[in-house]
């Protein structure tokens, strides 16, 4: 989060309405907040805070109480903020509950607290977020990740509380240090962990109640009783089931009797009902025979059916050649009509022909003699187009030559002017090349010396660098050194505790000589005696430390080196260079590239210069040889028009001569044509009328002898009609039919046929099915007697009563027998279930509780992620503490556990000059400033680096300069400058005058009688 825009009224000191634009000190801008006590500065973080938390930072104030009471009464006390995050901008307007004058009357009313939050875009304007308190406050905790007092701790380093960061509990650092990382994530997997074991320990619960369920189901209290039940059951149950099987053969044996006799009984009613069904089929055989009767007369009188169908066929041919005959008459009559016309038209066109064919001859060979003329003018036109070109392009080539003319004094005069710019031009740039020399070799020394300063600030660095890797490989000797005097100090003490162990009861010691051994030395090193090779190792990590504390010494010393023959050779170019030596390197090369543009402009100048003295010779001999090619051109022009005038009077005479619109070949052939076009129309039209009134000729004569054809198929018809007559009245006759009215009398329609010959044969058919039947029946009841039924049932029901009782008896015990059964079963179900869940408890739940910090080292999943993160962060912490120490203080993490509820990042400080770790709580004031300020930086960094959600981009800090020494507070800036160029915004609240000579920007706050105000210094 960065604050771009800060405006207040009538807030704190502030009495007016006082904006703050913090886009005008940079991007990431390193500024102080300076002003007299009590002229506001710290108001300056209380409005911040205020604006996004509704709380100042020391929390001591309420936002009402910020009311300034030197502002009039009609000014409004509010803040509003402007800030952002990443690439999204917000603006926040926040105003306290308050008193303002009533509108109307006097008197007072209170102003209810209000908060408006906006997101702001280029291009869709401002969008409301949220208006309610709580609403805007969950917005900004989301945004910016930080509750109020976390934002007091890691953003904002208040007056007097800058050691609560450090100072903090574990439990606090913890809530702070999850929401900066993000680390919710473990917290709730440490939550799902447990809440997993929990539900598999209820589940087991559940399942120890659920055994208790199944064996009160069955009425028994222990598996051991339904084992026991089951054993006693068993036999009963198999005898039992014998029974039923015996009794389930006889009771099916007495139900087969049984429908044996009910079929046999039914078997003699069948015999009864078909004698009754044959007796009313018979009943039925008058109706039939008479259908009989009908279906033979029909057979009959289709017999000679042919001959009556040959004797309508012939009478229907004979009345179609009747319709055909008269037909054809009518079509004759119609023919004789077309003949007489298409003689007149051949008459007409042969009178056509002979009036109109003599004037057409004469018009042809009128327009053949044009022909020969019509070739002339032809001729004529054709050389009157030449003469007409000839003229013109000689015209052309006269005014393209004259063009060239022009064109070439133009550019003659162009060049000459050119020439005499060129020539002031390289006056004014003969000096551009001895310039452009002698810069080059200033400029060559200007880069050389800027790359001794930045290899000075590179050397600077690894020289530091250098020097902290050797007071830590100093630091390290010394602990490898006493480590080793350590482990000799108990390798010495461990002899006589190794020689003891040697002793035995009744054996002499080998120093002393005794038998008795009262008090035998025993080891003084917890971990036991220390070996001959234990001590050689520790000498030989002294000898290692010993070598990396000499290479780290002579590296020193090779960059003192190099710094100071660095330093000689910048000065020597800083002798040669002058005032050149402190300019800009960027303004050396800019005028350097100036100079080389000038000696190429000049280069080109005189390239340009070459050009147009050759051009300015071409132009010269251009217009020499086109003089004389004018003259002639022009005499060629004069020429051709004389000529053109000649033919054109020829033209004229020839067209005089011809008609306007036959003078040309196509014209004359377009009226020959037409002339043979009309001639030829005339014989096509006679020769088209002589053909069709030959073809009617055909058409009549055709008529006239189909009539005669048709005439002698009608006589033949009739006679065969005739004779077909005769043969039919002979068929009645022969078949018993008096004429033809009484043979269609008996002959019955085709359905009606069909269904007579149906019902015959069903009748027939129906006749032997039921003959068949009885007979059948007949001989398979011929030795039967009619049963007695009542005794069949009686057997029947005996039978089912026994196996009903025995079913009954063995249902209760089989019911009991499967319920044991499915009892045992679930049982074993049960325990495997439960044996499964132990299985995933010994998982789940070790798991739980070494994520919870239930066991072990105490210390949840989450707070051991922190931890890591919390190293990172002292890591960075403590290289900026060592430097402001001057290499006496770092942070670290106590490793103490404990039997404390939340331990694993309590901080300790370790103190180079006493080898020793202490609590943080032991600083002392300008101390505690310099590592709660450290512990803020690296704390920036790592959430940086690690881009979780939370970007801690801003840092204040407010006081705590004024407890430092001038070369610590020296220290202090530099780390500041240093961290301001990875991007962070830092302002600074302070009175040390120092800081206001070291920080260039600042923000002066301004107090007098009327109020406060601010001012921007960049």
């Amino acid at each position: 989060m960065k604050p771009r825009q800060l405006s207040l009224q009538a807030f704190g000191p502030f009495a007016g309405c006082e904006e703050l634009d913090f886009t005008r000190l940079g991007e990431s801008p390193l500024f102080l907040i300076n002003g007299p006590t009590g002229a506001g500065k710290s108001t300056l973080l209380d409005a911040l805070c205020f604006a996004l938390y509704g709380q100042t930072t020391g929390n001591d104030r309420s936002g009402a109480q910020m009311r300034c009471d030197r502002a009039e009464a009609k000014n409004l006390t509010w803040v509003e903020l402007t800030f952002s995050l990443g690439q999204r901008s917000y603006r926040i307007y926040r105003a306290p509950e308050q008193e303002r004058p009533k509108q109307k009357g006097e008197g007072w009313t209170t102003q209810a607290a209000r908060v408006e939050l906006y997101q702001l875009d280029a291009q869709e304007g401002e969008k409301l977020l949220g208006t309610k308190a709580g609403e805007v406050i969950n917005h900004i905790q989301e945004l910016l990740g930080l509750t109020v007092d976390q934002f007091r701790q890691v953003m904002v380093l208040p007056q007097g509380k800058f050691r609560e960061l450090l100072l903090a509990s574990s439990r606090d650092r913890e809530a702070i240090f999850s929401q900066l990382f993000q680390t919710q994530i473990y917290k709730q997997l440490e939550d799902k962990l447990k809440a997993r074991a929990g539900q598999i320990q209820r589940e087991m619960q559940d399942h120890k109640l659920r055994i208790s369920g199944i064996l009160e189901s069955c009425k028994l209290h222990t598996e051991e009783e339904v084992a026991q039940e089951l054993q006693e059951l068993k036999p009963r149950h198999q005898q039992l089931l014998v029974q039923k099987k015996d009794a389930q053969e006889k009771h099916l044996q007495a139900v087969k009797a049984s429908n044996s006799a009910q079929q046999l009984q039914a078997q003699f009613l069948t015999l009864n009902q078909l004698k009754t069904q044959y007796q009313s089929h018979l009943d039925q055989q008058p109706a039939i025979q008479v259908q009989e009767e009908q279906l033979a007369l029909d057979a009959k009188a289709r017999k000679i059916q042919p001959q009556k169908n040959e004797l309508d066929r012939l009478e229907k041919h004979h009345q179609q050649l009747q319709n055909q005959l008269q037909v054809c008459q009518q079509k004759y009559q119609q023919a004789l009509a077309n003949k007489q016309q298409t003689e007149k038209a051949r008459l007409l066109a042969e009178e056509a022909d002979s009036n109109q064919r003599p004037g057409l001859l004469q018009g042809q060979h009128r327009l053949q003699s044009y022909q020969e003329k019509v070739g002339q003018l032809a001729e004529q036109e054709r050389k009157v187009n030449l003469a007409q070109k000839e003229a013109k392009k000689a015209n052309d080539t006269l005014i393209d030559l004259q063009a060239q003319e022009q064109q070439l004094k133009k550019q003659i005069k162009a060049t000459e002017e050119e020439l005499s710019q060129l020539a002031q031009q390289q006056q004014n740039l003969a000096e551009a090349p001895l310039q452009r020399e002698r810069l080059s070799q200033q400029l060559q020394s200007r880069q050389r010396l800027e790359e001794l300063r930045l290899a000075q600030q590179k050397l600077s660095e690894d020289q530091r660098s250098a020097q902290e890797q050797e007071q830590l490989a100093q630091r390290f000797w010394q602990e490898q050194q006493q480590k080793a005097q350590e482990t000799e100090y108990h390798w010495h003490l461990g002899q006589a505790a190794e020689l003891a162990q040697q002793l035995f009861p009744g054996q002499p010691c080998p120093v002393c000589g005794s038998q008795e051994h009262p008090a035998p030395a025993q080891p003084t090193n917890p971990q036991g005696l220390v070996s001959k090779e234990q001590l050689q190792t520790a000498r030989q990590e002294v000898e290692k430390a010993a070598k990396l504390l000499q290479d780290w010494t002579a590296h020193c010393q090779g960059l003192d080196y190099q710094l100071q023959e660095n330093h000689r050779q910048q000065q020597e170019l800083i002798a040669g260079l002058q005032e050149l030596a402190e300019q800009p390197l960027a303004i050396l090369q800019a005028s350097f590239q100036q100079l080389v543009q000038q000696e190429q402009q000049l280069k080109i100048a005189q390239q340009r210069q070459q050009q147009l003295t050759e051009q300015q010779r071409q132009y010269q001999e251009q217009f020499n040889e086109l003089e004389p090619q004018l003259l002639q051109v022009q005499n060629r022009w004069q020429q051709a028009n004389d000529e053109l005038v000649t033919e054109q009077s020829l033209l004229n005479q020839l067209e005089k001569e011809l008609p306007a619109q036959l003078r040309t070949r196509q014209a004359l052939a377009q009226a020959l044509d037409k002339l043979s076009q009309q001639l030829q129309a005339l014989e096509q039209a006679k020769s088209q009328a002589q053909q069709q009134d030959q073809e009617q000729d055909k058409q009549l004569a055709a008529w006239v002898q189909q009539e005669k054809d048709l005439q002698e198929q009608l006589s033949t018809s009739l006679e065969e009609q005739k004779t077909a007559a005769q043969n039919w009245e002979q068929a009645l006759e022969a078949s018993g039919f008096k004429n033809s009215v009484s043979w269609q009398a008996v002959l019955l329609e085709d359905q009606q046929l069909e269904v007579f010959s149906q019902q015959v044969n069903a009748w027939k058919d129906k006749k032997h099915q039921l003959e068949g039947k009885l007979d059948q029946l007949k001989e398979t009841l011929a030795e039967q007697k009619h049963p007695d039924l009542e005794y069949f049932k009686q057997q029947e029901t005996a039978a089912e009563q026994a196996l009903e009782a025995l079913q009954t008896e063995f249902q209760q015990l089989d019911q009991r027998w499967n319920q044991l059964q499915e009892t045992a079963k679930r049982l074993e179900k049960a325990h495997r279930e439960n044996q499964t869940l132990e299985d995933r408890y010994r998982i789940y739940g070790t798991l739980a509780d070494v994520a919870t910090g239930a066991s072990g080292s105490k210390i949840s999943f989450q707070r051991f992620v922190l931890g890591v993160l919390l190293d990172d962060v002292l890591a960075l912490a403590s290289r900026r503490l060592d430097h402001m120490s001057r290499g006496r203080y770092s942070l670290v993490r106590s490793q103490e556990t404990g039997g404390r509820g939340a331990a694993g990042l309590d901080l300790q400080v370790h103190d180079a000059y006493s080898g020793r770790r202490r609590d943080v709580a032991t600083l002392s004031g300008g101390e505690s400033f310099m590592a709660a300020l450290s512990l803020a930086l690296g704390l920036s960094e790592v959430v940086q680096a690690y881009a979780g959600g939370v970007r801690l981009e801003t840092l204040f800090i407010d006081e705590g300069f004024g407890s430092l020494d001038t070369e610590t507070l020296d220290l202090a800036v530099a780390t500041l400058m240093e961290l301001q160029t990875g991007g962070r915004m830092i302002g600074v609240i302070s009175h040390v005058s120092e800081l206001k000579e070291q920080l260039n920007q600042r923000i002066d706050v301004l107090s007098d009688v009327q109020g406060s105000r601010l001012c921007l210094q960049v």
